[in-house]
């Protein structure tokens, strides 16, 4: 995926986000927790969600947050707050297109509606170096 990218996954739709090099694509959200050592599985209701960033080269991603949604507007949320965490590493030219998501209701409405019929929402950036995937799963 090119530097400053950002890729949204939802169902089975394909569609590309107009204002940015954003692509929406169906497929999984990336797995669990499970197998990782020392963490606990997720609860078994409601919505996890996941931010972790992987580096080419290091043997592992990094888990930079996770939480417990109650609702698709919870999970949702929690997504938008960590991708502006996000944004704000990165450098002017990368953050662009994750600005765009953040400012994006309408691709918003879509992972809401995405979760409640029982679909993972995964939205994957990259810096040019570091890939940052934020993921919201119903439980």
């Amino acid at each position: 995926m090119p530097a400053g990218t950002v890729k949204a996954s939802e169902g089975a739709a394909a569609a590309h986000l107009p204002g940015c090099r954003c692509l929406l694509r169906g497929g999984p959200a990336p797995g669990g927790t499970a197998g990782r050592p020392g963490v606990l599985p997720p609860p078994r209701s409601g919505y996890w969600c996941e931010c972790t960033a992987r580096t080419p080269g290091l043997p592992r991603e990094f888990r930079l947050g996770a939480r417990q949604a109650d609702t698709p507007d919870l999970a949702v949320r929690w997504l938008r707050a960590r991708a502006r965490d996000v944004a704000e590493q990165f450098g002017p030219a990368f953050a662009g297109p994750v600005r765009h998501w953040l400012a994006d209701d309408r691709e918003h409405r879509r992972a809401r509606a995405a979760l409640a019929r029982g679909e993972p929402y995964t939205v994957s950036v990259t810096d040019g170096t570091t890939r940052y995937v934020l993921s919201a799963r119903p439980r």
